[in-house]
């Protein structure tokens, strides 16, 4: 899901991004449009961050689960926790809310920039003669 959302958004755009195939629909090539006038990298950073904070917030409960039993150092399984979770504060604040801001700002910030300054970084250390190498991907990425 998030390959996908980051890759329709920063690399196909209006030229072929378009999920649907054939002619996108007026509004959306509109917004294509002017999205096509903010800077490369910027694009990057932003679909990069927003795709990998949209699967954080989804998996959120699963992290959730994993701390309250780290600190509770209880024999209890996950799905235990879970139906404790949700007996005592319901869904949202039993599951999702707990740690759900500093994960969204988390990976906006640390993800966006990761995955948005990648081909920029591996532009750099590429040869202009040729396709990067192995090498120069690491080094991009490092």
């Amino acid at each position: 899901v998030e390959l996908l959302v980051y890759y329709t958004a920063c690399r196909g755009g209006a030229q072929g991004g378009w999920i649907g195939g054939g002619v996108m629909p007026p509004i959306m090539a509109s917004a294509a449009s002017s999205v096509s006038a903010i800077p490369e990298v910027a694009r990057d950073v932003i679909a990069g961050g927003v795709s990998t904070a949209a699967v954080s917030a989804l998996l959120n409960p699963i992290d959730v689960l994993k701390t309250r039993r780290q600190i509770a150092r209880s024999s209890r399984t996950a799905l235990e926790e879970a139906r404790l979770a949700l007996q005592a504060d319901g869904p949202w604040r039993g599951l999702w809310r707990p740690g759900l801001t500093a994960s969204i700002a988390r990976e906006l910030l640390y993800s966006g920039c990761t995955k948005g300054f990648y081909p920029a970084a591996r532009d750099a250390v590429a040869p202009a003669d040729g396709p990067p190498t192995l090498a120069h991907r690491a080094l991009a990425a490092a």
